[in-house]
């Protein structure tokens, strides 16, 4: 009984490392003071992985009223496509919540056209998260999903999907189960059928 629980684990082994393989990539956003206009200070939230031509750029301003306002940073055509909206906690970032012909945004820039476009303010005085998409600049572009969670103009974590995966908000990936969970589902499964195979053969 014990070597067939071994060989069973074994045989797992490789899919869970599979299930590990998700290409979630961590707090890689930060924010920086950029310059002062007529109307306040500006800042700029970015970050990306430049080996897989993602990028993911906003700014804002903070009129130390409790409210942030996105703002373009020049007049110059948009290089990048960014998406930003709030979102709460655990919602998903994905196409359909993203891209859909009703969404309203935070922030919202399109590659090749002038300024940005806004729907509303998002609160300066405490933790919010940003459901975020761009596009990438590669020969065949696709759309990255990711979140960010800022407080006032500080960044404290982010993550995307840099394959362009499905995102949970403040987690991972949607399409990938926890590891610790997957692990206990396999292993629980295996043994559960070894089991069923030992009260068949003594039946």
């Amino acid at each position: 009984m014990k070597i067939r629980v071994f060989i069973a684990l074994l045989a797992i082994l490789p899919f869970v490392r599979r299930v590990h393989a998700v290409a979630v990539e961590w707090n890689l956003m930060h924010s920086e003071y950029a310059e002062v206009w007529d109307t306040g200070p500006i800042w700029d939230v970015l970050g990306g992985n430049f080996d897989r031509h993602i990028y993911f750029q906003f700014y804002f301003l903070d009129y130390g009223v409790g409210s942030l306002w996105a703002e373009a940073f020049d007049s110059e055509p948009n290089w990048l496509s960014v998406c930003v909206k709030q979102m709460d906690y655990g919602d998903v970032v994905n196409e359909a919540s993203m891209l859909g012909p009703d969404s309203t945004y935070f922030y919202r820039s399109e590659k090749g056209e002038v300024g940005i476009h806004s729907n509303y303010t998002i609160p300066g005085d405490s933790n919010v998260y940003l459901a975020m998409c761009t596009k990438t600049v590669t020969v065949e572009p696709y759309y990255v999903y990711g979140w960010v969670e800022i407080c006032g103009t500080q960044v404290l974590a982010s993550a995307w999907d840099a394959d362009g995966g499905p995102m949970i908000v403040g987690g991972g990936s949607a399409l990938t189960p926890e590891p610790s969970s997957a692990l206990l589902l396999l292993v629980g499964g295996a043994l559960l059928a070894l089991r069923r195979r030992g009260i068949n053969g003594c039946a």
